[in-house]
């Protein structure tokens, strides 16, 4: 960690495709730094995340980050953070691969995360959690109907935003304030961190213990509908103040998550009273059998809205 500690402050005022500066480390994940940076010509501010060397160690992982990043261009959605541009950084001008650090420019969102908010009010109304997991849904229509799926929807990839752009102001269902992070970027991974179950897991099982499909934690191919079973996980959450499914480790969560239930809202050590129709909409999400979940985010989004 102090190596990655040292390569991510050399970099804070650097230049990025001679526009961005890189001004101070916003945060440091498991995978990424991000920085924020500003405009050397006109008045705007953006976040960059860059991926660490060790998740771009081959020429094989920096052009599948390439591939992403053309896909998550794409995403232009009021719930989705929009992406501004990506490229390689390579160190002292070098062109080694051991050296390359692939980067996003990303939209600079003013406010927190989903986690934060659980992390303060411990669970949320009914109706607070219902605005924001709608608004989670439409952004994953969008991104469905493209043909992508996120593969890591939790709390901390949902940002609850203060200030919105203009961008974002004409949006008509209300609920722009809440944007969907790091779309894609669980296949640009290489390595393997088993430290923490709130910690994206890379390599041929990604994504994030707690929230992780059936599928996802035997290492299937994933489709649309393993989202949707991640999406139940946090609604859960939100509503309970406690993950679905949590064992002693990493291991121990997947197994729950392949063979048991959660307990009913009604069993939990602290009882919680929501309605049956949209307790079965959510235990419907968290079926084991993906044939068994909603289909699409469409058909769950009229599952909601019949509420």
């Amino acid at each position: 960690m102090p190596i990655i500690e040292a390569e991510d402050e050399a970099l804070i005022g650097s230049t990025i495709e001679n526009r961005f500066v890189l001004d101070r480390i916003l945060g440091r994940g498991g995978i990424s730094t991000v920085y924020l940076g500003r405009h050397n010509r006109v008045d705007m501010t953006v976040a960059v995340k860059i991926l660490h060397t060790h998740f771009s160690d081959t020429e094989e992982s920096i052009e599948r980050f390439k591939r992403e990043a053309i896909i998550i261009n794409a995403l232009n959605h009021p719930n989705i953070v929009h992406m501004i541009s990506y490229g390689i950084l390579h160190d002292n001008d070098s062109k080694s691969k051991e050296e390359a650090r692939p980067y996003l420019v990303l939209e600079h969102l003013e406010g927190h995360g989903l986690d934060h908010l659980l992390d303060q009010q411990t669970r949320l109304s009914p109706e607070q959690s219902l605005e924001i997991i709608n608004a989670v849904v439409d952004g994953l229509i969008f991104a469905h109907e493209l043909g992508i799926v996120h593969r890591d929807i939790k709390p901390s990839n949902v940002m609850l935003v203060e200030k919105l752009s203009e961008s974002d102001k004409p949006y008509s269902d209300g609920h722009s304030n809440v944007k969907l992070l790091d779309f894609g970027i669980a296949k640009c991974q290489s390595a393997h961190d088993k430290t923490s179950q709130k910690l994206t897991q890379p390599g041929f099982i990604f994504g994030s213990p707690l929230y992780m499909s059936p599928e996802q934690c035997k290492g299937d191919e994933l489709d649309i509908r393993s989202d949707i079973y991640s999406l139940g996980c946090m609604f859960y959450e939100m509503l309970s103040g406690r993950a679905p499914l949590r064992g002693s480790n990493a291991m121990h969560t997947f197994a729950m998550h392949l063979y048991e239930m959660p307990l009913a809202f009604k069993n939990l050590p602290d009882p919680v009273k929501i309605s049956p129709k949209l307790e079965k909409i959510i235990f419907k999400c968290l079926t084991k059998r993906p044939e068994d979940r909603y289909k699409s985010c469409t058909e769950l989004k009229k599952a909601l809205s019949a509420l």
